[in-house]
């Protein structure tokens, strides 16, 4: 036996999956294509859940994140309920953008139209 034999992965160990949304103008959440999200609903429809699902990002140490900035989105992103609940967004975390972007103090996420989510210190 060796030490990896008693290794259990642990999802996510190395990054943090995010589901990037829009602020709309109604300053709720919608999806890029538009769809509203009531991250307070008990469920969302299959349709939503399936797009939510496809624009889901894998942010990762040490390729896009720094062992801090992976910490703070893991302690001020949240797991909507209404995504754990779904199944398929398990242990996803709402990112909410604003203008195209989210501040995190040091650093801020940017969606740029053709390279998607980018990381600005």
């Amino acid at each position: 036996m060796n030490d990896d034999d008693d290794w259990v992965p642990t999802p996510y160990d190395d990054g943090i999956m995010v589901v990037p949304l829009w602020e709309a103008s109604d300053g709720h959440p919608a999806t890029h294509r538009g769809t509203p999200v009531d991250l307070s609903a008990d469920e969302l429809p299959a349709e939503t859940v399936a797009e939510l699902a496809d624009s889901a990002v894998n942010l990762t140490h040490p390729i896009d994140l720094d062992p801090a900035e992976l910490a703070t989105l893991r302690e001020v992103l949240s797991v909507p309920d209404v995504f754990d609940h779904s199944g398929w967004l398990a242990d996803h975390h709402a990112l909410v953008l604003h203008g195209g972007r989210r501040d995190f103090g040091g650093f801020s996420i940017v969606h740029h139209p053709q390279r998607g989510l980018e990381i600005h210190e």
